[in-house]
């Protein structure tokens, strides 16, 4: 998954937008992100953190997490419902939920046109 590689997207400047949902407890449950900024490092530090949670969550086989990249600029990754956590692996996804949320908010901060950060809570 390579989210900042299409060149008509680079040319066009679109801002990365990203939505998280968090449960109650704030667990994430999912996220999708769209587009690509314009300067390259910022796209780049938005991927890794999408592209480095998206590969945690995975790699928990409990949390039967799903994920994809179907188009150049797009990625979206969930929690099947019904996963069900002990409380140490909780406490690990709360971690990775903060991590990521907390990421692409100082992202989001200060580049305020270049990435849009959105956490529901459903």
């Amino acid at each position: 998954m390579h989210f900042c590689e299409s060149r008509r997207l680079r040319q066009s400047r679109l801002p990365i937008i990203v939505i998280v949902e968090v449960d109650s407890e704030h667990l994430l449950k999912s996220f999708v992100s769209t587009g690509h900024a314009g300067q390259g490092t910022v796209c780049a530090a938005a991927s890794a953190l999408l592209r480095t949670a998206a590969r945690l969550l995975a790699g928990m086989p409990e949390l039967r997490a799903h994920g994809s990249a179907p188009e150049a600029g797009k990625l979206q990754c969930s929690i099947e419902p019904g996963s069900s956590l002990s409380e140490e692996r909780r406490v690990w996804l709360r971690g990775v939920t903060d991590f990521l949320v907390r990421g692409l908010s100082d992202i989001s901060r200060e580049y305020p046109d270049e990435v849009n950060v959105t956490v529901k809570e459903i």
